[in-house]
């Protein structure tokens, strides 16, 4: 099967040379084990979709949410477009000071915690708090603000903007809960055995 590969001239990841999806490993169903998480409380079966540009997600059922899984990610991330989204949906207000997350290859970029006054859930995981990337694809999408104290000065500067993608990367944060994830390629799904918390 032809597939693109590249190199990007910086590690991808810790401790391995590369990376792969599991829709490209010549496997009709892969199992991720953790035999620390507690005992799982229900099975969810997510469809898979593909893009060439964004790889596998699943839809969400909060608007046009896609949802991404990295285990090698240590925090559940939402791009500004989804962090838009979720806060018009949920009630979201920023909660905590600004901070740098490092991404793929090292990239650093600035996040910061929001918080829902009506948390809802995503693939089975409830979302009270969310890291919000501040500008990484937000295309037109418009973050809560906050009002301008007195004598502070607001300088915009207005650059491109990214593409808008609304997408929530679930990291080991929520993923650690799972005894099982079971991707499976024919139908394309992945199956999370996990200890969700009840509402």
């Amino acid at each position: 099967m032809p597939a693109e590969v590249s190199q990007h001239g910086r590690d991808c990841c810790a401790g391995v040379d590369g990376v792969i999806g599991p829709d490209l490993l010549p496997f009709a169903t892969i199992r991720w084990r953790n035999l620390s998480a507690p005992a799982p409380t229900a099975d969810l079966v997510l469809p898979l979709e593909t893009s060439e540009t964004t790889g596998l997600s699943a839809a969400s059922n909060t608007g046009n949410v896609r949802l991404r899984f990295a285990l090698g990610a240590p925090e559940t991330i939402a791009t500004a477009a989804a962090g838009a989204t979720l806060a018009r949906l949920w009630r979201g207000h920023w909660d905590g000071p600004e901070r740098r997350v490092t991404l793929a290859f090292g990239i650093s970029r600035p996040a910061r915690p929001m918080a829902f006054a009506r948390p809802g859930e995503v693939a089975g995981f409830r979302l009270g708090q969310l890291l919000v990337r501040l500008s990484d694809f937000g295309g037109d999408t418009k973050l809560p603000a906050e009002p301008a104290q007195a004598g502070e000065f607001v300088i915009a500067h207005h650059l491109a903007r990214q593409p808008t993608w609304p997408a929530v990367t679930i990291g080991a944060d929520r993923l650690s809960r799972c005894a099982e994830i079971v991707y499976t390629a024919l139908p394309r799904t992945l199956t999370l055995r996990c200890a969700f918390e009840k509402p």
